[in-house]
C-alpha cells in the first residue's frame, strides 16, 4: 500500500520522478514474478541482491535511452543513476 500511495499521484504527472518511479515499479515486478516462476518450475534462483542488481541496472539502461531535457531536476537524476 505505501508503494501505491507513494505512485498514485506521481503516474498523473509527466516529470522524472513520475518515470522513475513507474519504471522501478514495473522493473521490479517483472523480476519478482520472473524468479517466482524459476523457483516454481525449479530452474536456478538468484538471492535478493542479484533481483535487487538486474532492476537497477534495468532501470539504469531504460533511463539512458529517453531524451530528456536538460533540467536540474534531470540532471540529479542522472548523478543518482550514474548515467553519462
Amino acid at each position: 500500500m505505501d508503494i501505491i500511495s507513494w505512485l498514485m499521484p506521481l503516474s498523473l504527472k509527466d516529470s522524472v520522478t513520475s518515470i522513475v518511479g513507474r519504471l522501478i515499479v514495473a522493473s521490479s515486478a517483472n523480476f519478482i514474478w520472473q524468479e517466482r516462476n524459476n523457483r516454481v518450475h525449479a530452474k536456478p534462483s538468484r538471492n535478493e541482491h542479484q533481483v535487487a542488481k538486474i532492476v537497477v541496472e534495468t532501470v539504469r539502461s531504460k533511463l539512458a535511452s529517453i531524451s530528456f531535457k536538460n533540467k536540474l531536476q534531470v540532471m540529479q537524476m542522472k548523478a543518482t543513476w550514474k548515467i553519462a
